[in-house]
């Protein structure tokens, strides 16, 4: 997929002919086909006219909003959503108490996977020193199962991430340093990039939910709430374990990223930098789109995980999350 960003703050992205040409200042700073872009991810304060926002939708291209921070805004889709009866089961199931739970704990389930997955990997490349990580995470596995409401599902996905987020924290490269999970705004360079990575999969997730014609806010594993895309929220939590945790382990023990490419605001707390920003987005844009050694890319395990629910909805079948390899 080529994804085409506009990141630089104040940059304005119009068509010209067969193309399309971002400026800042009236001075060009890139120009690509039109025929290359299938997504456009717009990150804080910049423009598209309305000539080419009307032939990218034309073209089927969505064209997805976050803050300058990473924070999701939305998705601008083309055309209008897709197959209502996947929905209709979608809302069906979801009042169903019992096929919710079971839901729950395949999503669950999915994601300590992924978490054991990325610990056994930062093991094998040396980042990760063996000394129980993954105990807790297997534990809370086998009091998954028994799990009979949503509340304790959540619960034991919570001991999880703890435990994950541990061994997180011990895989991570001297200067950075780990105190815990916090955002809204991040406060420090770890947790601001997992924000935002967070954030780039959440779209993806959308993207992906839209396209098999779900309803990303009538979830299962999250509670509904106003505003809240809470299948989304669901169908991301395979991905942070074993995707997006490890994107951003892997560009901070490559170096990709230093101190110096963060900055800090009272208002938006801890962020990359313009500079840092870069070679973050490429990481990111290579991982998501062809994925890391044998895993598969964010993108299509995202779709994949969407595919299965809209499949499991609709022909009011048992979730099952298929390892991916």
């Amino acid at each position: 997929m080529s994804v085409l960003y506009l990141r630089n703050q104040g940059c304005y992205l119009r068509k010209n002919g067969g193309r399309y040409v971002i400026t800042q200042k009236q001075e060009e700073i890139k120009s690509v086909p039109k025929a290359a872009v299938e997504r456009v991810v717009v990150l804080g304060n910049c423009q598209i006219s309305t000539q080419a926002m009307s032939d990218l939708l034309g073209d089927g291209v969505e064209i997805v909003y976050l803050g300058a921070n990473g924070r999701f805004k939305g998705i601008l889709e083309p055309g209008y959503p897709r197959n209502v009866f996947v929905r209709l089961a979608q809302y069906e199931r979801s009042l169903d108490p019992e096929y919710s739970v079971a839901v729950a704990r395949e999503v669950a389930r999915a994601k300590l996977e992924g978490s054991l997955r990325s610990i056994a990997a930062w093991t094998r490349r040396g980042w990760l020193d063996s000394d129980g990580h993954e105990a807790p995470i297997k534990a809370a596995q086998q009091r998954l199962k028994r799990c009979s409401d949503a509340a304790s599902v959540r619960g034991q996905e919570a001991g999880a991430a703890r435990a994950h987020f541990a061994a997180l924290g011990d895989a991570l490269p001297p200067p950075f340093e780990w105190h815990g999970r916090n955002r809204r705004p991040p406060r420090d360079p770890v947790n601001a990039l997992l924000s935002l990575t967070y954030m780039l999969a959440l779209s993806e997730v959308v993207s992906a939910c839209y396209a098999h014609g779900l309803d990303p806010c009538i979830g299962f594993l999250h509670e509904l709430d106003y505003s809240r895309p809470s299948l989304a929220l669901d169908l991301l939590e395979p991905l942070r374990t074993l995707h997006c945790d490890h994107i951003v382990l892997g560009c901070l023990q490559r170096e990709d990223l230093g101190i110096g490419d963060f900055q800090y605001s009272e208002e938006q707390g801890c962020r990359l930098t313009t500079e840092g920003f870069r070679p973050y987005i490429d990481q990111y844009h290579r991982a998501s789109t062809k994925g890391i050694g044998k895993r598969p890319s964010l993108v299509s395990h995202a779709n994949a995980l969407a595919t299965a629910m809209a499949n499991a909805v609709r022909q009011r079948i048992p979730l099952v999350l298929e390892s991916l390899h």
